[in-house]
C-alpha cells in the first residue's frame, strides 16, 4: 500500500511541477553536446535491447574516464537526456561514458544491476580500443544510478573510483511508493538490492552528494549511507534533483570541481 508521506519524499515529479521545463533542456543542451563533440553513439555492450553506451573520448588516449549512469528510478529517461553533462569533462582532459539499460517493469532491478556491471565489465575490457587508461575508470550516477553506481563499487569490479548523486541505497522506503508499482519489490528483493543494507566501506564512492533543496527523504538516504561507510554526505546548498544535474554539467561549479578532483585521484 503506498504511505502518502512516504510517497511524498520520493514523488520528485509531483514535488517539482516544472519537470518537463528540465527535461526539455536537458534535451536540447544533450542534442548539442553530440553535436558538438561527435562521440561513438550507441555502442553494443551486450545483447539485450537497452544495453548500448555512447562514449565521448578526451583528445588524449591515457584520459581518464568518467562512466555515468543515469537516474530515472529504473523505469524511465535515456542516455541520451544526459550527454549535456560531457563537453565540460572532455575540455578537461576526461572522457565520459553514458550507458543505458532495459527499463522496469519489462526488465527486472536485479538484470538492471547485472547489465550495468556488464557494461562496466566490457567498457574496462575494451579500453584500449576505446582510448581511455583502464586503471583510472570512475563511476558516476545520479538517483538510481548513484544506487547502481554504490551497488557496481560493492561488486568488485575494475573501478578506480566512485561518485553517487542523490542515490537511493536503501529500497525499501520505496515499497510504500508509486514507484515500486513498476519496480514490484518486496521486502526481501528490496534489502537484497540496497547497498545501505550491506555496507562496503572498502568499496564506497568517493563521493556521495545530495542537494540541500532536495527531500528529506533524499537527504536522510545520502547521510545515512555515508554514516554506514564510514563517509560524509556532502550536501550542496538549494541544488534540487534536476538543478544538481545542471550543476554537474558547470565546470565552474563546486559538484564539478569536486567530482573532478575524485577522477584526478583515481588510480588503481
Amino acid at each position: 500500500m503506498i504511505d502518502e508521506a512516504v510517497d511524498a519524499e520520493y514523488n520528485i515529479r509531483r514535488r517539482h511541477p516544472e519537470s518537463p521545463e528540465h527535461y526539455a533542456r536537458y534535451e536540447a543542451d544533450s542534442a548539442a553536446a553530440r553535436a558538438s563533440l561527435g562521440g561513438r553513439i550507441d555502442l553494443r555492450y551486450g545483447e539485450m535491447p537497452g544495453e548500448t553506451l555512447d562514449l565521448f573520448p578526451a583528445a588524449r588516449r591515457d584520459a581518464p574516464l568518467f562512466f555515468f549512469i543515469h537516474g530515472g528510478y529504473w523505469r524511465a529517461l535515456d542516455k541520451r537526456d544526459f550527454s549535456f553533462i560531457a563537453p565540460g569533462f572532455v575540455a578537461e582532459g576526461i572522457a565520459v561514458a553514458l550507458v543505458n539499460y532495459d527499463l522496469t517493469p519489462k526488465v527486472t532491478v536485479e538484470t538492471i544491476v547485472a547489465q550495468v556491471l556488464r557494461g562496466i565489465a566490457w567498457t574496462h575490457a575494451n579500453a584500449a580500443t576505446l582510448g581511455f587508461d583502464p586503471d583510472r575508470l570512475v563511476v558516476g550516477g545520479h538517483s538510481a544510478g548513484g544506487h547502481l553506481t554504490a551497488t557496481a563499487l560493492a561488486a568488485d569490479l575494475p573501478i578506480a573510483a566512485g561518485v553517487a548523486i542523490s542515490g537511493v541505497f536503501d529500497l525499501v522506503p520505496l515499497l510504500k511508493t508509486n514507484v515500486n508499482v513498476q519496480l514490484t519489490l518486496d521486502e526481501t528483493r528490496a534489502r537484497a538490492l540496497s547497498p545501505r543494507h550491506h555496507p562496503r566501506p572498502d568499496r564506497a564512492p568517493d563521493l556521495i552528494c545530495v542537494g540541500g533543496g532536495e527531500t528529506d527523504g533524499f537527504i536522510g538516504q545520502s547521510r545515512d549511507f555515508a554514516r554506514a561507510v564510514g563517509r560524509e554526505a556532502v550536501i550542496y546548498p538549494a541544488l534540487d534533483h534536476y538543478t544538481i544535474m545542471s550543476e554537474l554539467a558547470r565546470p565552474d561549479s563546486d559538484l564539478h570541481r569536486d567530482i573532478g578532483r575524485v577522477i584526478d585521484g583515481a588510480q588503481r
